[in-house]
């Protein structure tokens, strides 16, 4: 049996160049690895069977603070912080631990997709981590979870991947999106055209009407959406209708919960946030 899950973590450690001299694999299946004084984390969890086809989840996730109090405010501060973070959900653990993640369902037929995503998440996401830990500490009162490899000591001179937002994404943001409005369409069909869900338009825009449970919920695509930080590109976006955030960014941070400690079977590349009395 074919293990996409193994695959595409072999194919991550490969493509951000993880060296042996900085990472640790308790096991075929999970590697610790330090590109800078954070460490992050690569799981590709045990294979299970989908409908008869074999499906996996894998994780990057990767430790900003620790000792953050969960609080009414904690929650609201995260939710700004959430707004900003590209290709990760922000996350208040259990232990008190802020954490980004990042988590997609590994199937066969769509594996080269997902490897190429998952690396890409997975670089994102350490150098966003490292970049923002000492403003969130100051924010949250945590302290940062500078760790050490356990043979090689604290990594000082951070990897070379840690610069991809400046050295790539930024420079590519500065100019027009390169998603197209056809790209949209077709990446729409692949999604919603097998259920039936058509597409309205507002200018460039592509949104839709879910049936949700019986509840309010919206889609988006918006191809040429402009980030504060990192520039252009394609935002796509979920919304639970109103009433749905009775506490507002505890609310926000609790269904990030859920779909962490719940096998969903839908990726994990955002967050929900509170909204207008909405998630």
């Amino acid at each position: 049996m074919i293990d996409p899950g193994l695959e595409v973590l072999a194919h991550a450690f490969d493509a951000l160049q993880i060296d042996d001299a900085w990472s640790v694999r308790a096991d075929p299946r999970r590697v610790a690895w330090w590109p800078g004084r954070l460490a992050q984390e690569l799981v590709a969890e045990p294979a299970v069977q989908d409908h008869g086809t074999t499906v996996c989840r894998v994780r990057a996730e990767t430790t900003v603070l620790e000792g953050v109090r969960p609080d009414a405010r904690t929650a609201q501060v995260l939710g700004a912080v959430a707004s900003g973070v590209v290709l990760s959900a922000v996350d208040l653990a259990a232990d008190d631990r802020l954490v980004l993640a990042s988590e997609l369902w590994v199937h066969p037929d769509g594996a080269d997709w997902c490897a190429r995503t998952f690396a890409f998440a997975a670089a994102m996401q350490a150098a966003q981590a490292e970049t923002m830990a000492d403003r969130a500490a100051a924010l949250l009162g945590g302290r940062v979870a500078v760790s050490e490899h356990p043979a090689s000591g604290r990594r000082d001179a951070p990897d070379e991947m840690l610069h991809i937002l400046e050295g790539l994404v930024r420079p590519r943001g500065a100019g027009p999106s390169p998603v197209s409005d056809g790209d949209v369409a077709d990446a729409w069909r692949a999604v919603f055209g097998p259920v039936g869900i058509e597409p309205r338009r507002d200018g460039r825009t592509l949104w839709a009407d879910l049936p949700v449970g019986g509840r309010e919920a919206i889609v988006l695509v918006r191809p040429d959406a402009r980030h504060p930080v990192h520039g252009s590109g394609v935002l796509v976006r979920a919304a639970l209708g109103r009433g749905s955030a009775t506490r507002g960014s505890l609310d926000a941070l609790a269904a990030v919960r859920d779909e962490r400690e719940q096998a969903t079977r839908a990726h994990l590349l955002g967050s929900w946030i509170a909204e207008e009395g909405r998630l």
